[in-house]
């Protein structure tokens, strides 16, 4: 007694998704398939190191960004020099020169929620932003930051 059409079908299909459920966690770089489809882990998204000048309605100091650029996104890291620090999320125009970012930080024991816009070039990065901290608006703020 042989197996029918069917059978064969449905036996490639139960391995198909067998070997589809493999994959510990999605993505091309650690699907089996991933080799036999051709498909490449590509490099890590581009980390760069953003430091200069800031002020704003609170004063100033020095700024540092860890960013990260994946596609048009932009995430990352910012840290005060004197104490404060949180996230970075934002765009990137398809050109690449303009920049719409949000710095926010809920630890520690003044929340700030700051929204901005800026243009990077290959060393420099300058923004004028504004927003809200646990006490106050904030407004007037620009930085100017080279690459690291």
């Amino acid at each position: 007694m042989g197996i029918g059409t069917r059978g064969r079908i449905a036996a490639v299909l139960i391995g198909v998704a067998a070997l589809w459920g493999c994959a510990p966690l999605p993505g091309k770089t650690v699907d089996p398939l991933a080799p036999a489809l051709g498909l490449r882990p590509g490099p890590p998204p581009a980390q760069d190191q953003w430091v200069g000048p800031y002020e704003d309605s609170r004063g100033s100091g020095e700024l540092t960004i860890q960013l990260r650029r994946v596609g048009t996104r932009l995430e990352g890291s910012w840290r005060l020099r004197t104490g404060g620090d949180g996230t970075l999320t934002g765009t990137q125009s398809e050109g690449g020169s303009t920049a719409r970012f949000q710095l926010a930080s809920q630890g520690g024991s003044c929340p700030v929620l700051l929204d901005g816009e800026g243009e990077i070039s290959g060393t420099t990065w300058t923004a004028t932003y504004s927003g809200r901290d646990c006490q106050r608006p904030v407004s007037g703020g620009r930085f100017s930051l080279t690459r690291r």
